[in-house]
């Protein structure tokens, strides 16, 4: 994101920003969804006849946009095609990565992950960053495991290289 973009100075800047970081990523994500759905893109293993929703999630990381009903407005006016006329397709979620810990700790503890999904989009907030929903709905009291393993690794690392023979973090510290 540019200086004037970040600092408001320039609200074409940010327009342009937000076009590009998620307007266009959104089309790309639709348009391979609408490659599977007519059978141009297939994976082993998935039945097209068997699939009854589909959740377009885009993860953005580095830098995000503040997710309102005005962005919402904004992206569906200049990329109509990133939603899929499909009775199948939901509208997309965006997340950023402290949106989508919660998200995947929810799944990991035996959540269904479109129901989830589903849920926030069908909220009164369904429009803004899904971890404010995530903390009123589900708490935000773990991480997921694998998130959890590498804040762990990469912690006892440092305390290893700062403080030679102290003893790493216990299982769960993180």
């Amino acid at each position: 994101m540019s200086i004037p973009a970040r600092t408001g100075a320039d609200p074409v800047a940010l327009e342009r920003f937000a076009d590009r970081a998620v307007g266009a990523k959104l089309v790309e994500l639709a348009d391979r969804t609408r490659d599977l759905l007519a059978g141009h893109l297939r994976y082993d293993g998935v039945d097209l006849a068997s699939i009854r929703r589909i959740f377009p999630v885009l993860v953005l990381a580095g830098d995000t946009l503040p997710q309102t009903p005005l962005l919402w407005g904004h992206l569906r006016a200049i990329a109509p095609t990133a939603f899929v006329d499909d009775a199948r397709m939901q509208d997309p979620v965006i997340c950023d990565l402290d949106d989508l810990e919660p998200l995947l700790a929810l799944a990991e503890g035996g959540h269904h992950f479109p129901d989830i999904l589903a849920e926030f989009r069908e909220s009164d907030v369904g429009e803004f960053s899904p971890r404010n929903w995530l903390a009123q709905t589900h708490g935000l009291d773990r991480r997921p495991s694998y998130v959890d393993q590498q804040y762990r690794a990469a912690s006892n690392l440092v305390q290893q290289r700062m403080f030679p023979g102290s003893k790493p973090l216990p299982e769960g510290s993180g």
